[in-house]
C-alpha cells in the first residue's frame, strides 16, 4: 500500500509575524516551509504534496485580494487561511467568494489556528482523492473510440440496445459489440457501475474545473 504523503504547511508572512505564528504552530510537529512573500512561495510550491497555505494578510506590498488573485492565476487551489490584525466584512466576503478557506484575526486562540489548519489539510487530502478518481475515470473514457463514447452516453441515459441502434442507425449486433467493448474499457463490473463512473466524472468535472 502506498505510503501517505506528509502534508506541508506553507507560511507566507513578514519575518516578525512568521516568528509569532511559528511559536503557535511548531509544537504540533507540522512540516513547515516559510516564505517572505507570495511570489517566493509560488516559485517553490510542490503541487504533489498535500497541505495548506497560511498568509499574513497585512504583508507590506500585497493585499489579501491581490495575493488570492495571484494564486488563482497560477492555478494554485490548495486551501488558504488568511491571518490578519483586522479584516472588514466586505473584504471577508470577497475573499470567501474567491475560495479562501478561512480568515483568522489576531490575536487568535492557538487551538483555533491548529484546528483550522487541520481541517484545511483534511480538505486538501479529500480533494486530491477525488481528483485522482476523476483522472482515473477520465483516462478510461478517453480510451473509448468516438462510436463507443456515443453508445456509452446513450447507455447512461437508459437507452435500450434497440433504441441505441435506431438512434445511431446501426444494427443491434453492432450495439452489443460496442457495449461489450465499453464495459471492458471502462472496467465496469455492471451497468450500475458504468453509470456511476460517468456520473462521478461529470460531478468531479463540475466541481474542480
Amino acid at each position: 500500500m502506498q505510503k501517505e504523503l506528509e502534508p506541508v504547511l506553507y507560511l507566507v508572512d513578514d519575518e516578525f509575524s512568521r516568528t509569532s505564528l511559528l511559536n503557535s504552530i511548531k509544537a504540533d510537529d507540522l512540516h513547515i516551509k516559510e516564505f517572505a512573500d507570495v511570489n517566493e512561495f509560488i516559485a517553490s510550491y510542490d503541487a504533489s504534496l498535500p497541505g495548506c497555505l497560511v498568509i499574513g494578510a497585512n504583508m507590506l506590498g500585497v493585499s489579501a485580494i491581490e495575493a488570492q488573485k495571484l494564486l488563482l492565476s497560477h492555478k494554485l487551489h490548495l486551501p488558504i487561511i488568511f491571518v490578519a490584525t483586522f479584516v472588514d466584512i466586505a473584504l471577508a466576503i470577497d475573499l470567501m467568494k474567491m475560495g479562501v478557506f478561512d480568515l483568522l484575526t489576531r490575536p487568535f486562540n492557538r487551538q483555533r489556528l491548529l484546528d483550522t489548519i487541520s481541517l484545511a489539510i483534511d480538505k486538501d487530502r479529500f480533494k486530491r482523492s477525488h481528483l485522482a478518481k476523476f483522472h482515473f475515470i477520465d483516462g478510461l473514457i478517453k480510451s473509448l473510440s468516438n462510436r463507443e463514447k456515443e453508445v456509452a452516453e446513450l447507455i447512461v441515459q437508459g437507452f435500450s440496445n434497440k433504441k441505441i441502434a435506431i438512434t445511431l442507425s446501426i444494427s443491434i449486433k453492432t450495439v452489443e459489440l460496442h457495449r461489450s467493448r465499453v464495459m471492458a474499457k471502462m472496467e465496469a463490473s455492471s451497468l450500475a457501475n458504468l453509470v456511476t463512473k460517468f456520473l462521478q466524472h461529470e460531478h468531479y468535472q463540475d466541481e474542480f474545473f
